[in-house]
């Protein structure tokens, strides 16, 4: 249970329509509205598990005093300090309302800080009113400062968008970075295809390798998803051309956060920076690093094991009081649903196989795991401090190569390979084709990246690997991106 100190929620009011707010009284909310959105929100507030303190308000017509009463005494909608459905006199100057006094004092699991509280009773009774057509809250004060805002690095990617999607779908407040503005309009597409509304996103220009545009972006944020990071598919010219963006990425948006006293970042690394340790393992955790002096560490390990490293030194470096806290999400390959023409390193390895781009199964043993999960983790880890200082490993399950080829000729896609080619000849393949240089590392080794951690502290619930393969494969062919 978290402890939520007392005296710091705002002077927030919100009255009928043609009620005028009673000057608001620091500590305290005061909610206009009418006994059938009470009903409506008890449910919310149940499942919520909600204690309260004493610095919460609920107006409603005074004829519903009793009814009223009985709804917020029940399940574990608790009063601390003051008797359930205890009835104080109302300060609106209204005759026929009263106010409903309840206590506020502690919030449990997915109700974490006050604010975020407030917000969501807003929201949920503003939907309410929509849909029971009763009149609209009208919403003063300072209730716009109580929007969580959160940058997300990255917004034109695979991950980024979906962890956009899915924190517009919370109701956070989004401020998303490109590299140029000319891509604006690929994010705002793809959240209207999702079906949200971009009102509360903001797009903003800032680039990894640069250091303009990284104190605007984050200025007034609370949290930070560092998605944002370089990939080249098969071998760069050189090792620098992933390891200073990434690497020089992270120390401008964790050095920019720092200063603008974001709470925490949340940054994206990889599996990529577990598992090459060299020294024969094949079952890997959270506790395990990829070598990055080892002289067989492909660069792409060695860019995301590095670029990690330096923001858990960057982290560990701060000084005083308010530190920011870092949570890290390591993925397995990525797959799922795209909502851009962005589809995502690991989906272009799908299009290969149901093509029959790929002639047959090298024998590689894989991690998977679905991006609408990576992003939903990305949100766990931000909103609970059980993830401060901690690095989750996002995998659901692992499959040989010839295994994902059997999936998906089952499922229909008659071009993926039956015959499995030898070792020695991908890794031959690896010499003559650079875009294989990079699979050829994982040929013939079985690999586990175990998941268990950010299930257990987190609560984190991905959906089955297998089926995000075959669902992502057939995505790609109904949607033209597999031809």
């Amino acid at each position: 249970m978290a402890n939520c100190e007392r005296g710091d929620v705002g002077e927030v009011s919100a009255v009928k329509q043609n009620i005028q707010p009673r000057a608001a009284r620091q500590n305290n909310i005061e909610i206009g509205a009418v006994l059938a959105i009470a009903r409506h929100m008890v449910t919310f507030f149940s499942d919520s598990n909600l204690e309260f303190g004493n610095n919460c308000f609920f107006s409603t017509p005074r004829g519903d005093i009793a009814d009223i009463a009985a709804i917020f005494g029940k399940g574990d909608l608790r009063a601390n300090g003051a008797r359930a459905g205890a009835v104080y006199t109302n300060e609106c100057g209204q005759a026929g309302f009263v106010t409903l006094r309840m206590p506020f004092c502690q919030a449990r699991e997915n109700i974490v800080f006050k604010h975020k509280f407030i917000k969501a009773c807003f929201v949920k009774m503003d939907n309410i009113i929509r849909q029971d057509a009763v009149s609209r809250l009208c919403l003063t004060d300072n209730l716009e400062g109580l929007m969580t805002k959160v940058l997300v690095t990255g917004a034109t990617g695979f991950i980024g968008l979906h962890c956009i999607a899915q924190l517009l779908a919370q109701d956070y407040e989004v401020v998303g970075t490109i590299r140029s503005v000319s891509r604006k309009d690929e994010v705002v597409e793809a959240m209207s295809k999702a079906g949200l509304s971009t009102d509360k996103l903001s797009l903003v220009e800032a680039d990894l390798t640069k250091d303009a545009g990284w104190d605007d972006a984050v200025k007034g944020c609370e949290y930070v998803l560092h998605v944002a990071s370089p990939f080249i598919v098969g071998m760069p010219k050189h090792e620098d051309e992933l390891i200073v963006p990434a690497v020089g990425g992270v120390e401008r948006v964790l050095q920019a956060a720092i200063r603008a006293g974001v709470k925490k970042t949340v940054l994206t690394s990889s599996c990529a920076a577990i598992d090459k340790t060299h020294d024969g393992k094949t079952h890997f955790t959270e506790a395990d690093w990829t070598d990055a002096e080892h002289p067989k560490t492909p660069p792409y390990n060695k860019s995301k094991t590095l670029a990690e490293r330096r923001a858990w030194e960057i982290c560990n470096a701060q000084t005083g009081d308010n530190k920011m806290a870092l949570a890290v999400i390591n993925p397995a390959g990525v797959v799922g649903p795209v909502l851009s023409d962005d589809i995502g390193t690991s989906n272009v390895f799908i299009k290969q196989i149901i093509t029959g781009e790929v002639p047959g199964n090298p024998k590689m043993h894989l991690g998977f795991v679905d991006v609408r999960d990576v992003a939903s983790l990305h949100l766990l880890a931000m909103q609970q401090d059980a993830a401060n200082g901690e690095r989750f490993i996002a995998s659901e399950r692992e499959y040989w190569f010839r295994e994902i080829s059997e999936m998906f000729r089952e499922a229909g896609f008659d071009k993926a390979p039956k015959r499995e080619l030898p070792n020695f000849f991908v890794k031959a393949m690896g010499y003559i084709n650079p875009d294989l240089k990079q699979l050829a590392n994982f040929v013939g080794k079985e690999m586990y990246t175990a998941s268990e951690k950010p299930k257990k502290i987190l609560g984190w619930k991905p959906r089955h690997a297998g089926e995000s393969l075959v669902e992502t494969a057939k995505f790609l062919a109904d949607n033209g991106l597999a031809d």
